[in-house]
């Protein structure tokens, strides 16, 4: 591929076997499942969160302990 090989002469890059290239792609993929894994756990922690302290406020208003 001649446009192929005018980028890697710009860019200074060289080529890679199946292999690396398949390295490089699971270690993205990995990256991106950890980060929306901890993403999700981050959501569900603040939306217990939130629904805890909602339930000890509603709590509190109805013993009349609000404040």
């Amino acid at each position: 591929m001649t446009w192929l090989n005018g980028f890697r002469l710009v860019l200074g890059t060289t080529e890679i076997d199946a292999r690396r290239f398949g390295r490089a792609l699971l270690t993205a993929v990995v990256l991106l499942c950890v980060g929306e894994r901890g993403k999700s756990l981050a959501r569900r922690s603040r939306q217990a969160v939130r629904s805890g302290a909602a339930g000890r406020s509603a709590a509190a208003e109805w013993s009349g302990e609000a404040g």
